[in-house]
C-alpha cells in the first residue's frame, strides 16, 4: 500500500508543473497532464477501495 502513496505523492508536482504556461497553452503541457491524471484517479479510487475494505472488516469491542 505504500508504493501507491508515493507514487500519488509525485503525481501533484507534475500537474503544477503542467499548470505554469504562457499566454497559451502548449501541446507538451496538455500531453502531461493527460499522462498524469488518469494514474491520479486510479491510485485514489484504489486506495479508497483498500480503505472501505479495511473498515468494512474492523470489529467493535463492545467492553472498551
Amino acid at each position: 500500500m505504500r508504493k501507491p502513496a508515493k507514487a500519488q505523492l509525485q503525481r501533484p508536482s507534475t500537474l503544477h508543473q503542467a499548470m505554469v504556461h504562457e499566454n497559451e497553452r502548449s501541446g507538451a503541457t496538455w500531453t502531461l497532464e493527460w499522462l498524469t491524471l488518469p494514474k491520479v484517479v486510479l491510485t485514489t479510487g484504489a486506495s479508497l477501495r483498500l480503505g472501505l475494505q479495511l473498515i468494512q472488516q474492523m470489529q467493535v469491542a463492545p467492553t472498551r
